[in-house]
């Protein structure tokens, strides 16, 4: 059952991280909509013994074993880059549901055993240092106070840029907006890395961003990568003024894909970091 039930998901285009969950359901049609637990409870102590408590925990065991790692995957917003000391360090983004405690503590291992869940009591506290991939304890003791700071702020604007994002979702282009930041970051990191195809995403993020705006109010706009037309129809459109500085950041020629400018993983990140505060601000104002 469980082999046609996965083969009819394939065939859905469903992702394989999120089978799981989707077959819990299909089996609840299958067995004639019988009382069972959506998610694992009982363990499975005997691969013939079947129940309502312990049905989830056969398939999340199926599933383990068919995939294994490829049904490993963030679950959070989306991923950053930043720099730090000059060199690129990845940020994953952590999906957060209600309210935490944020703080940017050098001492990250003290953090890793740490509740993020809250029964009643304060909220959970999350070390901003754990959300950077690859950090040790070791590298993070030697970071000055106003390192800390700069990476508490830029998390905090990444954070509220991939949330407002996430609120216009359903808007045009957006889906697209979010492949484009996602490969920004995965050509910083992709070995080799290609720092001008990371730029000309970013640059890609950031117009597609601008387009929504303006479809979204039924706004024409030139079929151009041009960020300082879109930008100027979008301020006189309702939108608040976004710095020209920025745009100078993320601004590139086409040729950039094919290494006719060399860009500096610096370069690229600054780009990168730039197009997360003009998203910001933009997806703020739909």
């Amino acid at each position: 059952m469980m082999q046609d039930v996965d083969s009819l998901m394939a065939k859905d285009n469903v992702p394989i991280h999120a089978r799981p969950i989707r077959a819990i359901q299909e089996v609840y049609k299958r067995l004639g909509k019988i009382n069972i637990l959506m998610a694992p409870a009982d363990l499975v102590t005997d691969k013939n013994i079947f129940t309502s408590h312990n049905i989830a925990s056969h398939i999340s065991e199926w599933y383990d074993r068919r995939y294994g790692d490829r049904l490993k995957i963030h679950m959070g917003p989306g991923s950053v880059a930043i720099i730090i000391r000059g060199d690129a360090w990845k940020i994953l983004l952590p999906r957060i549901y209600g309210m935490v405690t944020a703080v940017c503590d050098p001492q990250i291992d003290k953090y890793k055993s740490m509740p993020m869940m809250s029964r009643g009591g304060p909220p959970p506290t999350l070390n901003i240092l754990n959300c950077i991939e690859n950090m040790t304890e070791q590298y993070a003791s030697q970071l000055s106070r106003q390192e800390l700071q700069s990476i508490a702020t830029f998390f905090d604007t990444a954070l509220c840029a991939f949330h407002a994002i996430e609120n216009v979702a359903s808007n045009p282009y957006i889906t697209e907006a979010l492949s484009d930041v996602g490969s920004a970051v995965h050509h910083i990191f992709t070995v080799p890395p290609h720092y001008g195809l990371s730029k000309w995403s970013t640059l890609q993020f950031i117009e597609k961003i601008l387009k929504s705006y303006l479809r979204t109010k039924g706004i024409p706009f030139p079929h151009k990568h041009d960020l300082y037309v879109l930008s100027n129809i979008a301020c006189k459109n309702g939108l608040q003024p976004l710095e020209t500085s920025l745009i100078d950041k993320i601004k590139c020629d086409a040729g950039i894909r094919y290494g006719e400018q060399v860009i500096t993983v610096s370069e690229a990140i600054e780009a990168h970091n730039a197009s997360i505060n003009m998203a910001k601000i933009t997806s703020m104002q739909f």
